[in-house]
């Protein structure tokens, strides 16, 4: 069964209002498979009010496959619609079809989405948009219900090599994490697998927009269409199987393939055929096609698919800020050490055009390669080799891998042992020399070694995404995808979230244990309304969530030698919907403190009502270039379910210095209200516990540890 609903009308440029549009046409198509011919009654109903199945309908049906399509007129006042998490509600309503007394059902939601890859505020545009059949030049803009849409989010990889280990738990946490981290998209990645129901049922119920490859990409041979009949067959059933989720808003044929030849002809050409409801587009990333879809919406026109030749640059890949500086399996550059530059301070172009109405780019991927915690790479490693360059002699990685262009054939050199690090995908020696100093002994081993080399890594690679994703902000960009959300193994990636696979490698968190970028990137990074300053004096203040705001942005400079506190600079704003909103403002204080090798700054941003919209720490220097006081001691006390509390358990924080970028870590199920934060002596400090399936509080108790910059400096 196939259920997919069509706008009853042209799609919207503006939002839809709740009762007051065009309605829905729904369309059921049942895939059917007969022994024999016969007649059958055929019917189909949904559960919006009002609503009564259709009229039996007897139909011959044949022996062997066939097919017939039903279809419900669906009037505006009888739903609501389905909105991106931060837009509005997710309703989801039943549809069921019978063929005589066999039944299938489907949850679905009401909602339109337009890809608008030319200026549609332009009516100029508009009028000869109509007339062709390919995509514009002007950048990628996605309307929900007619809303122009900032994406934030994560590429999705497979949680695990092994697909007998997925659960639907890990799935539906991962999606939810996502969201929680403010992410309103997740774009499966075409080197992966078509992923379980239920990745794609909670990103429903919780509004998460699914940026869908196929299962084709240029990383190996084994990842390009063939155009058999068995990849026919694949991408037949998996876009039947899940058409009919509102949360996939787009399909897409590969991952960095350029989408010519078969990718059009025969992949996008079978995904158009059996979906008309959604856009499609040539690969990830792509300057779209010359022909075969509709220009204001990058709907299937029904015509053949022809993918652009001329690179328009709206949709980009990368930077990436590979791990390098020690042999191993990836390393970008190979066999050197490249520290790149930590863009500290941010630099802000206040003259950047910002709006649905000026050039744009999509950035579907960008990221930096990163290990994971303690706790969740000990347990794959023996004790001697708890440290980054593994406690052995460095392996010989000069050979390329003759299966894929990215890697290199890792092998011991001479009487030693292989290194295990060599095969835990990237190095991290340049985000660790680059932010803390070419001083740091990463030849180290053993517990506390690791724990610090580990902590350095992962803050590393936190701070190296704040400042790109904050030029971003700054830039006409509306999508942001990281690369990438997960990990699909307990070592290194580029995830925000580890390895999320429990019950087979210990010290795993269900979904993926948060790390501090993805704390990050909910308290400011992705948040609808956030603020920075930078190189210059510059500031912005932005809101790209679909609704006005008027905001106070509070700039305060934090003293590493004395602890103390200034507010430096105050600035109120009166921001329409978004996406593109933004005001500049300039902070002479911040300016004038800016070469101090002892100042910190801190950005809020509250809403009228007084509520924390975003938060952050601005560094103006990496911490080698800091005094952080090493000598800060900090105490914890938890809290546990007794107290009343809308967490099962708390923490409690004080110390006697400025402790920067705390850290909490625990090997119990579940994630922290917030981490990766400055702690101010005689400011009260209390991080609630947010459980996951299977929380133990007595494990939270005897696992919970805390790091600190100042312990590892």
């Amino acid at each position: 069964m196939v259920a997919q609903s069509f706008y009853n009308a042209d799609l919207p440029r503006v939002p839809l209002q709740e009762g007051h549009h065009a309605g829905f046409t729904l369309n059921i198509t049942l895939h059917l498979w007969a022994e024999a011919s016969s007649l059958s009654p055929v019917s189909a109903r949904g559960t919006w009010p009002g609503d009564w199945p259709s009229p039996p309908t007897t139909i011959q049906i044949p022996a062997g496959e066939s097919s017939v399509t039903l279809t419900l007129t669906v009037p505006s006042p009888r739903i609501s619609l389905w909105w991106p998490v931060g837009a509005g509600s997710q309703p989801m309503y039943e549809v069921q079809a019978w063929v005589g007394d066999v039944s299938a059902t489907r949850r679905i939601g009401f909602r339109t989405v337009a890809m608008v890859t030319g200026n549609d505020t332009d009516t100029a545009w508009r009028d000869q948009a109509g007339s062709q059949g390919g995509s514009g030049d002007h950048g990628i803009v996605f309307r929900v219900n007619g809303a122009a849409m900032m994406l934030r989010g994560a590429n999705m990889i497979p949680m695990d090599n092994m697909e007998g280990r997925y659960s639907p738990s890990a799935h539906a946490q991962l999606v939810r994490s996502a969201v929680d981290g403010n992410m309103n998209v997740l774009r499966v990645w075409g080197g992966g697998v078509f992923l379980p129901d239920a990745f794609y049922d909670t990103a429903d119920e919780v509004g998460m927009l699914v940026y869908h490859d196929m299962m084709y990409s240029t990383t190996t041979q084994s990842h390009i269409p063939h155009g058999s009949e068995q990849e026919r067959q694949e991408i037949v059933h998996n876009v039947r199987r899940l058409s009919h989720h509102p949360s996939i808003f787009v399909w897409n044929a590969c991952n960095e393939c350029g989408g010519q030849g078969l990718y059009a002809s025969f992949v996008m050409t079978a995904v158009a055929e059996q979906d008309w409801s959604r856009p499609i587009w040539p690969s990830c990333p792509s300057s779209g096609w010359s022909a075969g879809i509709q220009p204001l919406t990058g709907l299937p026109s029904g015509l053949p698919l022809h993918t652009l030749s001329k690179s328009t640059g709206i949709e980009a890949h990368g930077p990436y800020f590979n791990g390098n500086g020690w042999p191993a399996v990836n390393q970008a550059p190979a066999n050197k050490l490249l520290v790149r530059d930590p863009h500290l301070p941010v630099q802000i172009d206040n003259g950047t055009l910002r709006g649905v109405q000026f050039r744009n780019v999509f950035g579907s991927e960008f990221g930096a390669s990163v290990f994971s915690s303690f706790e969740s790479m000990a347990p794959t490693l023996a004790s001697q080799h708890w440290g980054v360059h593994g406690g052995e002699p460095k392996a010989n990685c000069s050979t390329g891998d003759p299966s894929n262009s990215f890697w290199k054939v890792c092998s011991a050199v001479g009487e030693n042992s292989p290194n295990p690090m060599a095969q835990r995908n990237y190095p991290c020696d340049d985000l660790i020399y680059g932010y803390f100093g070419i001083g740091q002994d990463l030849d180290a081993t053993g517990e506390f070694p690791f724990k610090r080399q580990l902590y350095q890594c992962m803050v590393g690679q936190a701070l190296s995404l704040k400042s790109d994703i904050e030029q971003r902000r700054n830039m006409n960009q509306f999508g942001l995808l990281t690369w990438q959300l997960n990990e699909i193994w307990p070592t290194g990636g580029w995830g925000s979230l580890e390895y999320g696979t429990v019950g087979w490698t210990p010290g795993q968190v269900l979904g993926g244990r948060w790390k501090p970028l993805h704390y990050l990137l909910k308290s400011s990074l992705y948040a609808d309304v956030m603020a920075t300053c930078g190189a210059g004096a510059a500031c912005y203040v932005v809101n790209d969530g679909v609704k006005a705001v008027d905001a106070v942005v509070e700039i305060s400079a934090i003293s590493l030698r004395n602890s103390s506190t200034k507010p430096i600079c105050s600035h109120t704003a009166q921001l329409p919907a978004g996406p593109g909103a933004i005001e500049y403002f300039t902070c002479p204080e911040f300016g004038a403190l800016l070469p101090s090798k002892e100042i910190i700054f801190s950005s809020v941003v509250r809403g009228n009502s007084g509520g924390t919209l975003s938060e952050h720490t601005i560094l103006a220097h990496t911490p080698a270039n800091l005094t952080i006081p090493s000598d800060a001691r900090v105490e914890m006390e938890v809290t546990g379910s007794a107290a009343a509390t809308e967490f099962p358990v708390t923490v409690a924080l004080s110390t006697d210095k400025v402790a920067v970028f705390v850290v909490l870590t625990t090997l119990a199920q579940g994630r922290f209200q917030e981490n990766m934060f400055v702690l101010l002596p005689g400011v009260s400090k209390v991080v609630g516990f947010v459980p996951f399936e299977k929380f133990d509080e007595q494990e939270f108790r005897q696992t919970l540890r805390l790091e600190h910059l100042g312990m590892y400096m």
